[in-house]
């Protein structure tokens, strides 16, 4: 697994903080769109959607994209939250897989041209395995200029087998908009 100190500069992505505020905002992530006993609202802006849960007088929203692989089934899922007073981290960027997903290898991630990260897991739950980062302003002004990435994972019953996924940042730059928004 990548520790912190072995993550360098021209890598996109940062360590999520942990502290229990932040804690708290990446759980939403996973929680948010489980909980359908939840006021829901959406709204799509490309290929991302906007979840806005509501529970008594707290909302809280993500932008998310279901990715597909090359047949057309849903795989994997991406989700980002804005992140109030986070310091450098300006949101948090959470990737679900499924279950039998091989963990060692982590989630290979590369936006564009720019140098490909791979990320190691951070827990899974009867969902799915899922990856979360911490994300700075340079991160999302990337994100908001690039095209597409790439997002690789393995299968355990083929662990000599890839599976690429392609995370398009269409319309991107106006739904994490809509998040500041809030």
């Amino acid at each position: 697994m990548l520790a912190d100190a072995q993550i360098k500069k021209e890598d996109i992505m940062t360590r999520l903080p942990r502290t229990p505020k932040f804690a708290s905002v990446v759980c939403g992530i996973a929680l948010c769109a489980a909980q359908s006993a939840l006021a829901q609202e959406s709204e799509t802006f490309g290929a991302w959607t906007r979840i806005c849960t509501t529970e008594g007088a707290q909302q809280s929203c993500l932008i998310s994209q279901v990715l597909q692989d090359e047949e057309g089934n849903n795989v994997a899922e991406v989700s980002i939250v804005d992140v109030a007073d986070g310091g450098e981290t300006v949101a948090g960027i959470s990737i679900a897989t499924p279950l039998d997903t091989l963990l060692l290898p982590g989630v290979r991630f590369q936006v564009d041209a720019f140098d490909e990260n791979r990320l190691p897991f951070n827990f899974c739950q009867p969902g799915g395995c899922v990856v979360q980062i911490g994300l700075t302003q340079e991160n999302i002004d990337i994100f908001s200029a690039a095209t597409a990435a790439a997002i690789t994972i393995v299968p355990i019953a083929a662990p000599d087998v890839e599976v690429p996924l392609s995370l398009s940042f269409e319309g991107f730059a106006d739904a994490y908009a809509s998040l500041q928004a809030e």
